[in-house]
């Protein structure tokens, strides 16, 4: 894991991006704040650029929170509405508007789905 980044205050840039292993993300999320969609900020000033979503994904405060389907295989089936604490939220990506999760884990047209 690269934590060389730069410590900045002013939140106008950073001098490298750092990303997490994916099971790292949520322990540091408890000592963080987010700041905005594309930066997070520690507690101790280190300044990171937020994950860069892929294809027809968007970035999201709660992934695990919500009452749409988020897979193809929800389609046509009850989706569980899930309400979540604010402070129980996971940050990270979701499929945009009209995508759905394919079983590869892309986002695709929820029409694909049904293909």
């Amino acid at each position: 894991m690269d934590v060389n980044a730069k410590r900045d205050t002013s939140m106008t840039k950073i001098e490298k991006s750092v990303f997490f292993p994916r099971n790292a993300v949520s322990f540091f999320q408890t000592i963080m704040k987010v700041y905005s969609p594309t930066y997070y900020k520690f507690t101790d000033g280190l300044t990171i650029a937020a994950p860069t979503c892929k294809a027809n994904e968007v970035y999201s405060d709660c992934v695990n929170g919500g009452c749409d389907a988020r897979n193809c295989s929800q389609l046509g089936k009850p989706v569980p509405c899930v309400k979540i604490r604010p402070e129980a939220c996971v940050k990270g990506c979701v499929c945009g508007d009209g995508y759905l999760r394919a079983d590869n884990g892309t986002c695709i047209p929820v029409k694909e789905c049904r293909k």
